[in-house]
């Protein structure tokens, strides 16, 4: 069957058509993404804006023409951290059913990571990587991280570490001075600190999913076009990490937008996804990541 898997996040809306048959994507028809920020300004109001919500709306109407020109038999939408913070979420759910003739379903933190390690592992190749894998995927508004092996996820922790709100908690100047990205830092690190030991990732393949890990990669392949071939399973180091966040760092935004590689509306919350992806491969003492095309995408089309 052919299925429309929709993720509105805090920082993009995202859409995926596949053909799935026996719980296997076996043909990736069309995926799409675009920044649409409707977390932007949640964290501290506890309401989406309205043309945040108009923004989103705007792309879902784009997404059900698409999968209605694939000739999508289902599609399932689900919403994140935004929508969980968000006191008016209603404000998108109520006309987005009348988009796309579904429900969007808030899910909670813990779901999103389940879904998101069920799309990374979706992948054969990666799985054959394994058996034991550390997943981490850095959204706008929360930072998931799974330990699992080919089975399944066996312990996941969903953080409000997104790099939207911890932008917003943080920065109060383009570039933030050294001693804001050190603040954001250790907020990471003591929340990293109250839910895992640094043990945990021990003998783990390290896979980093969403949009700060692929534009680091982008940017590292110096990609004028983004090529998904050349940035899955792409081996980030993290002292390529860390020169990056340095070099994104002695940048305004205006510098920052014209970095080959890096989409232009992700130049303002691209220091601290650098950030946050440092710290943990730091509290983990990974060496480096693998980029994962694969995501929370794939584990919705296969749910």
């Amino acid at each position: 069957m052919i299925v429309a898997a929709i993720d509105i996040g805090t920082n993009s809306t995202r859409l995926l058509v596949a053909a799935v048959n026996d719980g296997v994507i076996t043909k990736e028809l069309y995926r799409q993404s675009v920044i649409t920020r409707l977390g932007r300004g949640v964290n501290g109001a506890g309401r989406l804006s309205a043309p945040a919500v108009e923004r989103t709306l705007e792309v879902l109407r784009d997404y059900a023409k698409i999968a209605g020109a694939r000739q999508a038999d289902a599609i399932r939408a689900v919403a994140t951290s935004a929508m969980r913070d968000a006191g008016n979420a209603a404000d998108l759910l109520v006309p987005a059913v009348e988009i796309l003739n579904v429900m969007p379903e808030i899910i909670a933190g813990e779901d999103e990571a389940a879904l998101t390690y069920k799309g990374v592992l979706a992948d054969e190749d990666t799985r054959a990587l394994g058996p034991k894998f550390l997943v981490i995927d850095i959204g706008g508004g929360s930072t998931e991280i799974i330990l699992g092996d080919d089975q399944g996820p066996k312990r996941l922790r969903s953080l409000p570490l997104g790099c939207v709100r911890l932008t917003e908690a943080f920065f109060t100047a383009d570039p933030p001075p050294p001693g804001e990205i050190t603040a954001l830092r250790l907020n990471v690190r003591r929340s990293l600190d109250d839910n895992f030991s640094h043990a945990v990732g021990a003998g783990a393949v390290p896979i980093a999913v969403a949009g700060t890990p692929t534009s680091l990669a982008a940017i590292e392949l110096k990609l004028a076009v983004y090529d998904r071939d050349k940035v899955h399973r792409y081996k980030l180091s993290r002292d390529t990490v860390a020169r990056q966040l340095e070099m994104l760092a002695s940048l305004p935004l205006a510098g920052r937008k014209e970095i080959v590689g890096l989409e232009p509306d992700r130049a303002d919350v691209i220091i601290s996804g650098a950030a946050i992806l440092l710290e943990i491969m730091t509290f983990f003492k990974f060496d480096y990541v693998l980029v994962s095309e694969r995501d929370i995408l794939d584990g919705v089309a296969l749910s």
